[in-house]
């Protein structure tokens, strides 16, 4: 080193710091693109689990409205256009479920799965209802919707709070590792 002139020594110096500015904007460019990833995960898909999770309730909510509206209709005209946005409700319901599915890890799925098999059972009975209306039997089916029917809608309503709790974590989750990162 001692037979380098400081010319050199100047050039040699001012390499190495090029070196380790060009080492650390890789690193840096590194960081960004896993931020940008969890950033893209936290909106692509939690936002969207978040979202299902609010539209199924809504649509939950809707089918419940109208099976009491169907007990206190008093004409089958009523009672047969309830029935149709019971049907057109459930319809998206499902379309959501599947949504959700479809996003949902191993984990998830399971809490989706218990959700369908609950829901399923609420609309079998919310379908003798319905028979029971057309017949005119509202007692019966008034009965049956705060007994059976308010059961089934209990435990589904309760399955779909833990899809959305685990919606929250998951969001919680992406943002906290988005600012660590």
């Amino acid at each position: 080193m001692r037979n380098l002139t400081l010319k050199a020594l100047l050039y040699i110096s001012f390499a190495v710091l090029l070196l380790l500015l060009a080492v650390s904007n890789v690193l840096g460019i590194g960081s960004l693109f896993s931020i940008n990833e969890r950033l893209n995960s936290l909106v692509d898909v939690s936002a969207e689990k978040v979202r299902l999770g609010l539209l199924l309730r809504e649509e939950v909510v809707t089918i419940s409205r109208a099976e009491k509206n169907i007990i206190l209709a008093t004409k089958a005209e009523e009672i047969e256009g309830f029935e149709k946005t019971i049907r057109e409700t459930a319809k998206k319901l499902v379309k959501a479920r599947d949504k959700l599915r479809e996003l949902s890890d191993p984990a998830d799925r399971a809490v989706v799965e218990e959700f369908s098999t609950l829901f399923d059972k609420y609309i079998e009975i919310k379908e003798e209802i319905l028979r029971l209306a057309l017949l005119n039997s509202n007692m019966r089916a008034r009965d049956l919707s705060a007994g059976a029917a308010r059961e089934a809608f209990d435990r589904a309503l309760e399955s779909m709070r833990g899809i959305s709790a685990l919606n929250d974590e998951e969001a919680t989750r992406l943002i906290r590792a988005s600012d660590r990162g």
